[in-house]
């Protein structure tokens, strides 16, 4: 089965000190393949029930400001109720004179887990990177972050 979806959203996002200026507005097109992901954000984990593939991408604009992120996320059922969970996300930002502190820069996350039912245990990876755009960059060198954890669940879910 394929889904495709649509939203946009307005936010309050940063406000100028006489209020006057314009909603932060964003908006989404994505498509599922296989489940189909029904809320806002992406679960991160269905813990092996369900099979879902999504491929998004989207805009975010107030005043001057601008971003462009796409993504792409699956959770995968293995081996009788075991998992492996992936997310690869890309997101351009461009403060521009509107929001100074956020320079040209663009952003890469990769997500990993692997859930194991019969043990209930999920270990999880994330890499994330800033690469700012030369223009932007003004000596600041790209960042990149790694993390991980372990999860462990009580009962199965």
């Amino acid at each position: 089965m394929i889904t495709c979806s649509t939203g946009w959203r307005l936010f309050g996002g940063g406000q100028d000190s006489n209020a006057r200026n314009s909603l932060r507005t964003a908006g989404y097109l994505q498509s599922d393949f296989f489940a189909t992901e029904t809320v806002y954000a992406f679960l991160g984990t269905v813990l092996g029930k369900k099979r879902i593939v999504a491929v998004n991408s989207g805009f975010g604009k107030q005043g001057a400001y601008r971003s462009w992120p796409a993504n792409i996320a699956s959770d995968t059922p293995v081996r009788h109720g075991d998992e492996v969970g992936v997310n690869l996300q890309y997101i351009h930002y461009d403060g521009r004179t509107k929001f100074l502190a956020i320079p040209d820069q663009n952003d890469l996350l990769l997500e990993l887990a692997y859930y194991a039912y019969r043990i209930r245990f999920q270990p999880f990876l994330s890499v994330s990177s800033k690469n700012f755009v030369a223009a932007a960059a003004q000596n600041k060198d790209a960042i990149v972050m790694a993390q991980g954890s372990i999860t462990t669940f009580a009962a199965r879910i």
